[in-house]
């Protein structure tokens, strides 16, 4: 491959596309896992940006975008559980009164965007449900 050709590593990053170009598989995972967490990450945008490369270029196996988008999701929905099971109490007890906390426990734990669900039934110490 010429070095013209070849995408600089030292160059910043202008936008998804140029990150995916850049990781590949990689980035997907990571932005699907990080939006499965809760965390408000660009995830699906790149997983389409991902997709599109895919099916131009012909660099990427669209077979492997969809596996690391799954496993992302998978995994970042199981931390984001881990986590609000871990955590969620200290950061309720801090944190409670901006998001409905009533007293010495939380009446209710429902979450307005499917992001945080897994968070919530963490908090709460019971299972996640599956739709």
């Amino acid at each position: 491959m010429p070095a013209e050709a070849r995408p600089r590593h030292d160059a910043p990053v202008m936008n998804l596309s140029d990150l995916v170009v850049r990781h590949g598989y990689w980035i997907v995972a990571a932005a699907i896992g990080i939006e499965s967490m809760g965390i408000p990450v660009p995830g699906e945008t790149m997983l389409v940006a991902a997709a599109i490369y895919a099916g131009a270029t012909h660099k990427l196996d669209i077979g492997m975008v969809i596996a690391a988008a799954v496993a992302g999701a998978i995994i970042g929905d199981g931390l984001g559980f881990l986590i609000g099971r871990r955590f969620g109490h200290r950061l309720l007890l801090r944190y409670g009164s901006r998001i409905g906390r009533r007293g010495n426990r939380f009446e209710r734990c429902t979450a307005p965007v499917p992001q945080v669900q897994a968070d919530c039934a963490g908090l709460q110490n019971r299972r996640q449900r599956l739709r």
